[in-house]
């Protein structure tokens, strides 16, 4: 027999593994299952684990704790920071349904729950429930140690049975069908037209392995030994630590030669009593009649085997590294066994870990979720949020190329610059002489009077305005730090950039915005009228809306969870209820395609408004009192003229953009 041998003691194996060979999935006489791991003979160790190799590998798991360290922190890559979608293209509906499920995952759990399984045995089982009338299904995780498959037999015509699993909490039974738990599981079809209402399905997922057969193998097999070993080190240096760091010991029997048979079963009792790590250190009583006749016991020193298994340990480690196809650095430990505070390195391993492993086992959990999604009509967009590694800190040099001046001054607790610049001054400046002769050139003399603060009378003399440039920016600044609504107290909707000329334009287009979810008022008017008992046929009436697009309305409120399918308002719905009326806000923001500031800084106008809008927006009313009280209007005053340093060409607007946000008071 081929065995592993780490350490020996005067001849004698205190560490001593069975070669490991990947475990057998047979068919056995007398079982209606495959057996998830077979040894037909051999020792009791090996045989203890006959159809339960599940527990063997959480055996491992719980027992050792550089597996244990490793699958946890592959688990954790995995799930990442939750679930999130693709909204393009996506209606405000889908996207209503689309964020309630992936909710739904997270709040379950069940996506680290089959992560952790995948990572352990190589695969996860998910129940699918079905509802009522077969269109929706629900997943819900299984412990996948508990599931076996039913052998697939073949009868006399040829024919196969059909495939399916059985569950139950105890494989260790002779007949684990007649366990109480005990359940018969068939694989879901993905197609409800053969969804049968008296069956539970279940979704038996097991990664590919070249003649794996029925059940999976973990990826880290060839470990496995190391594994074990790593307990087995860990064992012997507490028992030894327990019993004193005692060492060998030369044991003598002074009353005779015992035959072969007593020698073999002497042997076999010292081995019982002081071999193994159970037994390191362990101290030896001996009680005899006299002196002559008794057993004669040398001390031989302490024999350095806890050095020795210790010794180990740097190269257990490494095996399980490396049957994991992990890199210790991605947590934070170096090579000598200690941290690495090194953020460049941890950094570069994680993202590499990201890309060439991660990647790969999240997208398996995304392309079942998303047939999940599929099923039940939504958009099968689902993504799992990648963890956030180190990030690499910015220069300083870099830090002062992209930041502005008040950035700067806040940076060290300075207050806002108060040195006032010519804005026109300040949009020329960014242009080459060339161009902005070009763009004047182009201008009629009241358009460029106009650019520079300037206006004619009816009869043609010039006369300076009322308010310069720069007083117009500071009124405006001034009016919205005085106001607006605090971001926490609302949430939003849905949110786009706002192109509009002029202040009218921007408050016809927040209100043509708002149409865009009035299909919500009219669910909103059934929902009240449903709440007060109204029956459909009275709320057509009442409404005006056809008996057709009411009964669509009614089912989309079913589809939201505000009703149950006798109408009956749920608790979802009763809140709505009670929700405060949909509105728009008004945020100023950076433009989506606008490009990286490259020399020279913001206008203070912008600085201000981009500064206030980080923890508030501005409502219909706080733009109305701004024009009202001074006549001012917001919406065009965004801008100044822009030179794009990179490609050269100069807009007239700047890299920023009002933004209507379609919010609800929290």
């Amino acid at each position: 027999m081929n065995n592993n041998i780490f350490i020996k003691q005067q001849g004698k194996a205190l560490v001593k593994f069975e070669a490991h060979k990947p475990p057998l999935f047979e068919d056995v006489k007398n079982s209606e299952f495959v057996q998830y791991g077979y040894v037909a003979r051999g020792d009791k160790e090996a045989k203890k684990w006959n159809n339960l190799y599940p527990d063997y590998l959480l055996y491992l798991y719980n027992r050792s704790t550089k597996n244990n360290a490793i699958i946890n922190a592959k688990n954790k890559y995995i799930v990442g920071q939750g679930w999130s979608f693709n909204n393009t293209g996506l209606t405000f509906q889908q996207r209503t349904n689309l964020k309630a499920f992936s909710r739904s995952l997270e709040k379950s759990k069940i996506t680290r729950d089959l992560s952790l399984d995948r990572t352990i045995f190589g695969g996860f089982a998910c129940e699918i429930i079905t509802s009522n009338d077969s269109s929706k299904i629900t997943p819900s995780h299984i412990d996948f140690s508990k599931v076996r498959q039913f052998k697939i037999t073949t009868d006399k015509e040829g024919n196969k049975s059909d495939l399916k699993y059985g569950y139950t909490s105890d494989w260790s039974v002779k007949n684990p069908e007649d366990n109480e738990d005990f359940e018969t599981l068939y694989p879901f079809t993905w197609d409800e037209n053969d969804i049968d209402s008296n069956k539970r399905y279940i979704v038996y997922y097991k990664d590919y392995r070249p003649d794996s057969k029925e059940y999976p193998l973990p990826d880290y097999i060839g470990a496995i030994p190391y594994i074990e070993s790593d307990y087995e080190v860990s064992n012997f240096v507490l028992n030894n630590v327990k019993n004193g760091f005692s060492g060998g010991y030369l044991i003598q029997f002074n009353n005779g030669t015992p035959s072969d048979e007593d020698k073999a079963d002497i042997d076999k009792r010292f081995d019982s009593a002081f071999g193994g790590t159970d037994n390191a250190g362990k101290i030896l009583k001996s009680f005899n009649e006299d002196k002559d006749s008794g057993v004669e016991i040398t001390p031989l020193g302490a024999n350095g085997q806890d050095d020795r298994y210790i010794n180990l340990n740097k190269q257990i480690q490494g095996e399980i590294f490396t049957g994991h196809n992990f890199n210790p650095s991605i947590s934070g430990i170096t090579d000598g066994n200690g941290f690495n505070n090194n953020a460049g390195e941890i950094r570069v391993a994680s993202e590499m870990f990201q890309n060439t492993y991660v990647d790969t086992e999240q997208t398996v959990l995304e392309d079942f979720f998303n047939s999940v999604a599929g099923f039940n009509g939504l958009p099968e967009k689902l993504n799992i949020i990648k963890l956030e590694v180190v990030s690499e800190p910015l220069s300083e040099a870099t830090i002062v190329q992209i930041s502005t001046i008040d950035e700067l001054r806040d940076r060290a607790g300075m207050s806002p610059s108060l040195v006032e610049s010519n804005k026109v001054s300040e949009a020329l400046s960014t242009l080459s002489p060339l161009v902005a002769t070009k763009i004047l050139e182009t201008m009629s003399a009241q358009e460029v009077r106009d650019l520079i603060g300037l206006k004619t009378t009816s009869a043609g003399v010039q006369t300076s305005v009322q308010m310069s440039s720069q007083e117009i920016d500071t009124a405006i600044t001034e009016h919205f730090s005085s106001c607006g609504i605090n971001d926490e107290d609302y949430d939003v909707i849905d949110f786009r950039e706002l192109k509009a000329s002029d202040m009218n334009d921007a408050f016809y287009q927040g209100e043509k915005f708002k149409r865009e979810y009035f299909i919500s008022k009219e669910e909103s008017l059934i929902l009240g009228l449903l709440n007060k008992g109204e029956t459909p046929s009275a709320i057509s009436t009442a409404t005006g809306i056809s008996q057709t697009d009411l009964a669509e309305f009614i089912d989309s409120l079913v589809e939201q969870g505000l009703i149950n399918e006798d109408g009956e308002l749920t608790p979802k719905g009763k809140t709505e209820t009670e929700q405060n009326e949909v509105f728009v806000v008004y945020k100023y923001a950076l433009r989506g395609d606008a490009p990286k500031l490259e020399g020279g800084s913001s206008r203070p106008f912008c600085s201000s408004l981009m500064r206030q809008s980080q923890f508030k927006s501005w409502t219909r009313e706080d733009i109305n009192a701004l024009n009202n009280n001074q006549g001012l209007d917001v919406f065009s005053s965004r801008g100044g003229f822009y030179n794009n340093p990179k490609t050269g060409v100069t807009t007239p607007f700047c890299r920023h953009v009002w933004q209507q946000r379609l919010v609800r008071l929290k």
